[in-house]
């Protein structure tokens, strides 16, 4: 006979034969099937958990209600306790959540000292979202005092919470080392495992704060199809967010605008709404880089309202960090300082305070901007991803002007290299300034024009305008290419329309966005309209030109 601890364990098979919703319901059916009370509770707790993976957060939310007054054992009632606070992270609930979790680490040490710190390592990405680190301080110092992850076969889970921890007590060569681990068999084509599927969320944050390419490539071309396939709604939504920053980053804006509606749809359809604040973010980022001030500011109000009151701290500095880029644009200088301030990223990010450093340089205040500069040469250094050594050669350029060219030059080949085109272009357009107050108003002007064509293409009006201003100042005049509304894609058009140009049919399409087959139909006859184009087949290459999408590593 099984033991209480097998019984709620199990279960993985049922995933692996049918999927996570197909298992999700054998596990469900064998529950109401089983007429001891104490056992229908324990196996109603392990439907509940498949039904959260699954992308039910309604169903989990119900069965775990109906399941725990029938639980007995202690073992039983922790896990209990854990998936409370993964339901109240789907409620888009972290400061909640985060002290759950840790009370049910606590409850399951005794039993399962593994499935424990797996549960902490759950906390700490809840801490993320929530961008209050209080709570897990004390987790985190202990992680940091006894190490377990040193064997070459150490649990994914282990490498994850060693990593963040290293982070958190700015250990960023340890971080990287443990989280390049962790991190190293996806992207050597290794199939996502049960326990990837289980920290999809702190696989993403890794991600992020790697900020390596071929792992965020990796995310987006094999992550989300596998993860679409499998049913493994919440990790989609998870893997969704970095995916469509990525995007941004990219300059592939119309691409971002169709992740960005995918993921708040599933977010909405499967009440699974733990990253809606960060899509909001991804939003407020695509307003501030193409420069639309109305809309991005009267979004700005109303997200930073709804984010505090939420507690969703990392939603609200993902906004600052937008508004400092809008006004950085923009050319208001002093603005984009106060929020580049609000916005400066926590421990455990390490993307550059880059909207700082230019905004205090910008405002006369160089110290403001040193300090800056210092916050965030260790993890760069540690990293020592193109994208990160790009972004403090820009930073350091900044700030000097003795080897001032030289960074200027290696950040825009370091950028170019790691793909991020809107980056690529801020750069031109700094290292273009600099030279006009050099005096060299000919080597200027070829920065500004790459510069201003790159702006153009991607639609970023504010950045173009500044950088035509610079133009203007070295005794040259260009003007702005019209852009043709009517050919501008939706979000949801864009959506249909990219994934009609990787093969989906239209039952597919309906299937994957919520929405009929009528309705997709509908939607790419608008899209063959804009576009100019009678058939399918034609839709990858006019969408990549329509995009100028940024070649991806194979």
């Amino acid at each position: 006979m099984e033991s209480s601890r097998e019984l709620i364990l199990h279960g993985s098979g049922a995933h692996a034969r049918g999927g996570l919703a197909a298992g999700a319901a054998f596990l469900e059916r064998a529950a109401e099937l089983t007429p001891e009370p104490v056992r229908r509770g324990e196996r109603m707790l392990r439907a509940a958990e498949a039904r959260l993976h699954a992308g039910a957060v309604a169903d989990c939310r119900s069965l775990l209600a109906r399941a725990v007054p029938l639980l007995e054992d202690p073992f039983a009632r922790a896990m209990a306790r854990r998936l409370k606070g993964f339901v109240l992270e789907a409620a888009g609930e972290p400061l909640a959540a985060i002290t759950t979790l840790v009370q049910a680490a606590t409850m399951l040490e005794p039993y399962d000292t593994r499935l424990s710190r797996a549960t902490l390592l759950d906390a700490v990405t809840a801490t993320w979202l929530s961008g209050s680190f209080s709570p897990v301080e004390d987790v985190l110092r202990a992680v940091c005092s006894s190490p377990t992850a040193e064997g070459a076969d150490a649990p994914l889970a282990d490498l994850l919470l060693e990593g963040f921890a290293a982070a958190w007590a700015q250990r960023y060569d340890e971080a990287v080392a443990l989280l390049g681990r962790a991190m190293k068999p996806f992207t050597e084509g290794a199939p996502l495992s049960e326990e990837a599927l289980r920290h999809s969320l702190s696989l993403v944050m890794a991600a992020r704060m790697l900020y390596e390419r071929s792992i965020l490539h990796e995310l987006e071309h094999r992550f989300a199809d596998e993860l679409r396939g499998r049913g493994a709604l919440v990790a989609l939504i998870s893997t969704l967010v970095a995916v469509a920053f990525n995007q941004i980053e990219q300059g592939r804006f119309t691409a971002a605008e169709a992740t960005i509606a995918e993921g708040r749809a599933l977010s909405e359809a499967t009440g699974f709404r733990a990253h809606l604040g960060e899509f909001d973010g991804a939003e407020m980022s695509l307003l501030a880089w193409r420069g639309r001030e109305v809309e991005a500011r009267a979004l700005a109000d109303r997200l930073l309202r709804d984010l505090t009151d939420q507690g969703h701290d990392l939603g609200r500095l993902q906004v600052h960090d937008a508004l400092a880029q809008l006004d950085l644009g923009l050319g208001n200088y002093p603005a984009a300082l106060r929020s580049a301030r609000a916005g400066v990223p926590s421990r455990f990010e390490t993307v550059a305070p880059i909207n700082l450093v230019e905004a205090a340089m910008r405002s006369g205040e160089a110290e403001a901007a040193r300090c800056a500069l210092e916050s965030f040469s260790a993890p760069a250094l540690a990293s020592a991803t193109d994208f990160d050594l790009g972004m403090l050669a820009r930073c350091e350029a900044l700030l000097v002007d003795e080897g001032a060219e030289a960074n200027f030059r290696l950040s825009v080949e370091l950028l170019q290299r790691a793909g991020v085109t809107v980056e690529v272009a801020r750069s031109q357009l700094l290292y273009g300034e600099w030279l006009r107050r050099q005096g060299r108003r000919r080597d200027a002007r070829e920065q500004l024009h790459r510069a201003v064509e790159k702006f153009d293409e991607l639609g970023m009006e504010a950045f173009g305008q500044r950088a035509r201003a610079e133009l203007r100042a070295t005794g040259q005049h260009l003007q702005r290419q019209a852009v043709d509304q009517s050919a501008v894609l939706t979000p949801q058009e864009s959506q249909i329309a990219l994934l009609a140009a990787q093969g989906a049919t239209n039952r597919e399409i309906a299937a994957k966005l919520f929405i009929s087959s009528a309705t997709v139909d509908y939607h790419l006859r608008k899209v063959f309209r804009k576009l100019g184009v009678t058939t399918r087949v034609r839709l990858a290459p006019v969408l990549a030109e329509h995009e100028r999408v940024t070649p991806q590593p194979c």
